[in-house]
């Protein structure tokens, strides 16, 4: 899955005997994996309906987010560099008071139980897909999901000050490690640093160079689980 077409075009073409998109979803051989793909749309909302229906309609052995997204300063990452998420964490869930943001487990505010498990803002990510990924990305750490893009450097370190840090931020991930959290399905998430977290510039940006580094790294990830 990934928010929008252009970050899927090269995993698209590299598809054998693909099928035109049906529902939203194109299907396709990779080597000897059967693989489905769509384009969620930007956003939590749209990110948990997608993450949904692909595991309700094709049971899948894992559920793979990729895309771009923008590094925080002191990430070490570099626009360009494709870095894998060990967790996702929904940066604005919680509260506002005029001592400062709570955050949900702060709150005692659990958004799922699975088991004996609860989770707050914070879904720990599949570490066996993970190891796997390590070998084409140069980093991995803790993402954060945003509903609203960060524009400015204040408000990075903000969310960095709020949450601890953080490698990169995007609008998709938690939601979707939320759903493949309630489902039992293992979930990977590689991103491609399309800019930087700072005052907005997309003059800097470089969107399709990072969509292009994430979708190579995922494509040579395919290799290691087939």
């Amino acid at each position: 899955m990934s928010a929008v077409p252009f970050e899927a075009e090269r995993i698209l073409r590299s598809l054998s005997g693909s099928r035109k998109p049906s529902r939203g979803t194109t299907t396709g051989m990779s080597g000897g994996l059967g693989l489905a793909h769509m384009s969620s749309g930007p956003g939590i909302a749209n990110a948990a309906s997608a993450a949904t229906l692909l595991i309700e309609r094709y049971s899948p052995s894992a559920l793979v987010v990729f895309g771009i997204g923008g590094a925080y300063h002191g990430s070490g990452l570099v626009t360009g560099e494709v870095a894998a998420a060990e967790s996702e964490t929904f940066a604005e869930l919680g509260a506002m008071t005029p001592g400062g943001f709570i955050s949900a487990r702060d709150m005692g505010l659990s958004i799922l139980t699975r088991g004996s498990k609860k989770y707050f803002e914070i879904f720990e990510l599949d570490r066996k897909l993970l190891k796997l990924a390590a070998r084409h990305t140069v980093a991995s750490g803790p993402f954060m999901t945003v509903s609203t893009v960060t524009g400015s450097l204040r408000g990075a370190k903000e969310l960095m000050a709020r949450h601890g840090g953080a490698l990169c931020e995007n609008m998709e991930g938690a939601a979707a490690a939320n759903v493949c959290a309630r489902c039992g399905v293992p979930m990977l998430e590689i991103r491609g640093i399309s800019n930087m977290v700072e005052n907005r510039d997309t003059g800097k940006w470089k969107t399709k160079q990072a969509a292009e580094n994430a979708q190579e790294a995922l494509l040579q990830i395919l290799k290691l689980i087939q």
